[in-house]
């Protein structure tokens, strides 16, 4: 269409001067333009044709640059000014939603969720102990936890003790791996729930057996776990949902709910000015927390990179706190006595800010309380709350 629009218009320059030089009859012109347009070499015109042709390829080819261009004016924010760092984060849990204040006639007794009906108020609860050793990961089913707690074991090396509600619906979990002492003092707190273990320390065997805990250790019942043969042992064993519903209804008996004090909570608001997003734990393993007001909430680093699942999703929370316990050596072997019992300093991070608390527990059954300055319960954010349990002589937290 080009090529035939400047071909036209250099013949009607022609007729029309024509016209006005020589006041010629509009036959006569027709006539001379025929013979002009025949004595005009074949190599001239297709030189003129090449040449329109390259005249459309450049015109397409600053409009291809100007689209570019505008492309970067309208993101300069993100790869311009800094802020690409805050978006790869915000990309890696683009799945999460912003917390928005509710309110909430009935919550959750864990998790502090707002809950549809009376009966999902409290609930039974399971108990696993997941390992987080580097030759785990990466981990499954933590996720879909309500609540988990980081503990020390032997050389510093973190195990996670994860809450679950036993109706959920999770598919995978672990690798799982066996108790110590300190889980069994956790699991007070949260009734007689379930707890799932692969064998235990002597100490903490002895005690689920004197104290008649009820205990789904995969040395006696091993139909409710399974082993991978994708990894090797110890860092192979597995357990699902559909495995614990069974065990619950097969060993099951009702817990004591009434026993457990629910924390209180509030939804907290992202953070806008002066915000905490980056806690670093030189403990266990090196790793950190990085907070995002765009999802008001917390997603983990561990190694320098991204924590995820075995479903490539990262790790989040919601509240992130750390309590500070007393630690000692028990054994050639390593292991480790852990006083959750009495009261401590801790740290309460959620909404991007950081809380300067002090834990307080007063009997095995009883809960742990979060105590601000003036000695009042914290109102926890709701949704998954994660515990970092570290040494009080030994657990470096920065933040900032």
């Amino acid at each position: 269409m080009m090529v035939l629009f400047y071909t036209k218009k250099i013949w009607y320059t022609i007729y029309t001067r024509m016209c006005i030089m020589k006041k010629l009859s509009r036959k006569k012109i027709q006539k001379i333009i025929k013979v002009l347009y025949k004595k005009i070499s074949f190599k001239k015109r297709s030189s003129l044709r090449v040449d329109i042709a390259y005249i459309v390829y450049a015109l397409a080819a600053l409009i291809f640059l100007l689209a570019i261009l505008l492309f970067v004016w309208f993101n300069q924010s993100r790869f311009i000014t800094g802020e690409k760092e805050d978006y790869a984060i915000d990309v890696l849990v683009e799945h999460l939603h912003v917390n928005e204040e509710e309110s909430c006639e009935i919550r959750q007794v864990i998790s502090g969720i707002c809950a549809e009906k009376e009966e999902d108020i409290h609930k039974e609860f399971v108990a696993v102990v997941v390992e987080n050793h580097i030759d785990a990961l990466p981990l499954s089913g933590i996720q879909d936890a309500s609540i988990i707690y980081e503990f020390p074991v032997e050389s510093d090396i973190p195990r996670l003790l994860a809450i679950f509600p036993v109706d959920m619906d999770v598919e995978k979990v672990g690798p799982v791996r066996s108790a110590r002492p300190y889980f069994l003092d956790t699991l007070y707190e949260y009734g007689n729930p379930m707890f799932m273990h692969v064998g235990g320390s002597p100490e903490s065997l002895l005690r689920i057996k004197d104290e008649s805990l009820f205990s789904v250790n995969e040395f006696f019942r091993s139909w409710y776990f399974w082993r991978s043969k994708k990894r090797y042992a110890p860092h192979n064993t597995y357990t699902s949902s559909k495995l614990w519903q069974g065990a619950y209804e097969r060993y099951g008996k009702e817990q004591d709910l009434g026993t457990i004090t629910p924390w209180k909570f509030k939804t907290a608001q992202p953070c806008e000015s002066e915000c905490i997003t980056f806690i670093d734990f030189d403990y266990f393993y090196k790793h950190e927390w990085h907070y995002s007001s765009n999802t008001n909430r917390y997603v983990r680093e561990q190694f320098r990179r991204p924590y995820i699942d075995d479903k490539t999703e990262q790790v989040f929370a919601d509240t992130i706190i750390v309590q500070y316990v007393e630690t000692r050596v028990l054994d050639a072997v390593g292991r480790l006595r852990l006083d959750l019992l009495g009261s401590g300093k801790a740290l309460v991070f959620m909404g991007g800010k950081a809380v300067d608390a002090t834990w307080k527990r007063d009997s095995l059954r009883s809960r742990t309380q979060w105590l601000d300055t003036f000695g009042e319960e914290i109102l926890l954010n709701p949704g998954k709350i994660w515990i970092e349990v570290v040494s009080r002589t030994k657990g470096g937290v920065l933040y900032q």
